[in-house]
């Protein structure tokens, strides 16, 4: 018996180094108008996401992570956060405006334009980020157990993003991608793939693909 559970551990040894890790990133951007030398002296600021049902309170979290890891990726951008964006917002009473800004824009799939210059303006921004969850999963699934113990599990997520970049100036979409990733390891214990894992590996992807 003793020699059955060495085996086993031997065993359950060469599997775990045997563990991979597999990230997939697909990318899909449309490079409108915008260009590399606007882009980093006239600044980016971010707006409210929109996310899917279930997720409506991770919407600050979704943009404060993202803009985070994108500084961190293109410290050469000028980037406001959202937390920042809505202070403004508030302070310059223009709250109203904002959110019929997102009631038209739920109808039509637009801006309202003379809304996103005043942002701009408030927020000494150029660019208006917006970004859309539309896709979100976590799970684990047991790979292997020995003597009834789990050894180790494939921990794994997936995330569709959409990001757009609007000209505050002009209401015009000046770059737009469509982002799917899928990340998954092998673990011996239980650390998930998280919400913000996906997002910070979402956002070095869209930092390399932005001009």
């Amino acid at each position: 018996m003793r020699f059955i559970k060495i085996s086993l551990l031997i065993f359950a040894s060469l599997l775990i180094f045997g563990c991979s890790t597999q990230f997939r990133s697909n990318i899909e951007h449309n490079v409108h108008l915008l260009e590399k030398v606007p882009l980093v002296q006239q600044g980016l600021t971010f707006i409210t996401p929109t996310t899917i049902t279930g997720m409506e309170q991770d919407k600050q979290y979704l943009a404060l992570t993202f803009s985070h890891a994108l500084k961190k990726a293109r410290p050469e951008l000028k980037i406001s956060d959202l937390s920042k964006t809505l202070g403004m917002i508030n302070q310059a009473n223009l709250e109203n405006d904002y959110q019929k800004m997102y009631e038209d824009y739920n109808e039509t799939g637009i801006f309202n334009k003379s809304t996103l210059k005043k942002i701009g303006s408030l927020t000494n921004s150029r660019y208006i980020c917006q970004l859309k969850l539309s896709y979100f999963k976590s799970k684990a699934q047991g790979r292997w157990s020995v003597l009834g113990l789990s050894v180790y599990d494939t921990e794994s997520a997936n995330l569709r993003l959409f990001v757009q970049i609007w000209d505050a100036t002009t209401g015009i979409i000046v770059w737009e991608a469509a982002q799917e990733l899928t990340y998954a390891y092998d673990t011996t214990s239980e650390d998930p793939v998280t919400f913000g894992n996906m997002i910070h590996l979402a956002a070095n992807d869209i930092a390399k693909a932005l001009p």
